[in-house]
């Protein structure tokens, strides 16, 4: 399971520092950045190897993929047209650098142009995104092109849903490593999930196998419900005064990288994950701010498991990048406050 880290750019350590000075202040209003697609049409592709291509026809420019080397820490991808950037992203035997064709994943979704819903001669107008690595992220970049409709099938968002009601949530989210895919746990209803005084719904289930706390918090943004998840390491400390506190703590990850990382103490080993899932559900401001720090770093919710209720009555998951160039207006910028 991934662990959550915080960015160690300027910018967020100016946004750490205000935060704290929040907390210090015992500010209990925060405030929430949200992107979700402009659009209400996505097409899901139904096919492996689907090309790509420029304009709305099978002779145009196909979208490519360069490659900056063949795999170190540094990687990064482009997306570009072969028929008129060809000549700006080239393989190179020194660097490494190679290309190759861009085929979107089999059963992903590509939003539709909002300006563009409909098919032209059997194409949809899509945005496509570079693939960003962990190592090397904010390189990639995304066009709008054009998908033939023969392998994809549209999904509209129903925008007469109240997710409130007609969406669930996974409680959990982990990859299966002996499966070889993402498993999700029990599902609850949005309008079940515990809603703090503060307005936020927090979920926290305690996770015995793997000695962690599993914290998901799903924010309704229009039509979407963006989910932000955690793992939280629980440490015994018997002498603390209360029955619970968390802290945030600087780790250095295998990358050598600092990441600040949210911890959880009690004071009782007697069912001690339990108790802390308990606690972290309902912990004051103080608390809940420095855990929500690490979740959605720099005041963003992010945007890898996001939901919505289609039009067919089936809930869909979808993720996606909206911080890379070439986006254009496919996402709207949302802000939510929660508290005082």
């Amino acid at each position: 399971m991934k662990q959550m880290m915080f960015s160690k750019s300027f910018a967020a350590k100016i946004a750490t520092m205000a935060l704290f000075l929040g907390m210090a202040q015992g500010v209990s209003a925060q405030q929430f950045t949200a992107k979700i697609p402009a659009t209400n049409r996505f097409v899901k592709i139904t096919s492996d190897g689907v090309n790509v291509r420029r304009l709305p026809n099978a002779t145009s420019g196909k979208v490519m993929t360069w490659n900056s080397d063949g795999g170190s820490i540094d990687t990064y991808t482009k997306i570009y047209f072969s028929d008129t950037e060809g000549k700006l992203y080239r393989a190179n035997s020194m660097t490494g650098a190679y290309v190759e064709p861009f085929h979107p994943a089999k059963n992903s979704y590509l939003p539709v142009a909002a300006n563009q819903l409909d098919s032209q001669n059997g194409w949809y107008n899509v945005l496509v995104t570079a693939g960003e690595y962990a190592g090397n992220p904010g390189q990639a970049n995304a066009k709008f092109a054009w998908v033939k409709g023969d392998f994809c099938k549209v999904v509209d968002v129903d925008r007469n849903a109240d997710p409130l009601t007609s969406l669930t949530v996974p409680i959990t989210k982990f990859w299966d490593g002996e499966n070889d895919r993402m498993a999700y746990g029990q599902k609850i209803q949005f309008s079940h999930v515990y809603r703090r005084p503060d307005g936020i719904k927090v979920i926290a289930k305690a996770d015995n196998e793997n000695n962690m706390v599993s914290v998901c918090i799903p924010f309704i943004v229009n039509n979407y419900v963006l989910v932000a998840r955690a793992n939280v390491e629980v440490e015994l400390r018997p002498n603390m005064k209360g029955v619970f506190s968390g802290a945030l703590v600087k780790l250095e990850n295998d990358m050598g990288d600092e990441e600040l990382v949210f911890k959880a103490y009690v004071k009782s080993k007697d069912n001690m994950l339990g108790k802390a899932a308990q606690q972290i559900e309902c912990a004051p401001s103080i608390i809940l701010t420095k855990l929500l720090a690490v979740m959605c770093p720099n005041g963003v919710i992010p945007t890898d498991e996001v939901y919505f209720m289609g039009k067919d009555g089936k809930c869909y998951e979808i993720s996606y990048n909206a911080n890379v160039t070439g986006a254009g207006n496919a996402f709207q910028v949302k802000t939510l406050s929660f508290g005082k």
